[in-house]
Order: C-alpha cells, then sequence, then structure tokens
C-alpha cells in the first residue's frame, strides 16, 4: 500500500561463467543472489535491471537536445509512429561537419 517502487536489493550477487556449455562452443553463465523479504504477503517482482520506460528514454532525449555541448552533434527528429502511437525518432549523432543534405 506504500507503493515503493523499484529498489535495489539482495546479498551475495554473483555472475560467474558456469561448467555448461552451448553447442557452438559458447559458455552459459550464472546469476545467484540472496532476497529476504521483510513483509508477509508483498508483491514482489525481479529484474536484471531497472525498467527503462518511453517516458524515462523522451526525458533523457530532451535533456540531451538541451545540453549546450551536445546540440552540435545531436540531431532528433520523427520518423514514424509505432503500432502503439508513439513518436518513433530517428536520432543522429555526427560532428555535423558536413553538407547537411548529406546526413
Amino acid at each position: 500500500s506504500k507503493g515503493i517502487g523499484w529498489v535495489r536489493c539482495g546479498d551475495r550477487i554473483a555472475y560467474y561463467q558456469n561448467g555448461l556449455r552451448r553447442q557452438k562452443g559458447a559458455n552459459y553463465y550464472t546469476l545467484t543472489f540472496t532476497v529476504t523479504f521483510d513483509h508477509d504477503c508483498d508483491e514482489v517482482y525481479f529484474s536484471h535491471c531497472y525498467p527503462y520506460t518511453y517516458s524515462d528514454l523522451q526525458m533523457d532525449l530532451l535533456a540531451l537536445e538541451k545540453d549546450p555541448n551536445m546540440v552540435r552533434r545531436l540531431r532528433r527528429r520523427k520518423l514514424c509512429d509505432t503500432l502503439a502511437g508513439n513518436a518513433c525518432d530517428l536520432i543522429t549523432i555526427t560532428s555535423f561537419c558536413s553538407d547537411p543534405a548529406a546526413l
């Protein structure tokens, strides 16, 4: 009911190559960790990394566009709309020393 959200937790976190091999010779890896649950009946989800949402992306791109050091290197324009109706941006990162029409 408190809506704490995503938190980083866990002890004895290890990621290592195990003894199993894939058919093409590559190795398998194992991730192990220990988590202690403080409350009964909590709803808990595990993620290998924090969720990165479309809104997060838009905020990060806007911050880059406002950064005076990035404005010389980054261009953003709408390429199309996704099936969900979100803008799908085309990001160009370059020195912009060449003819803009060539980009």
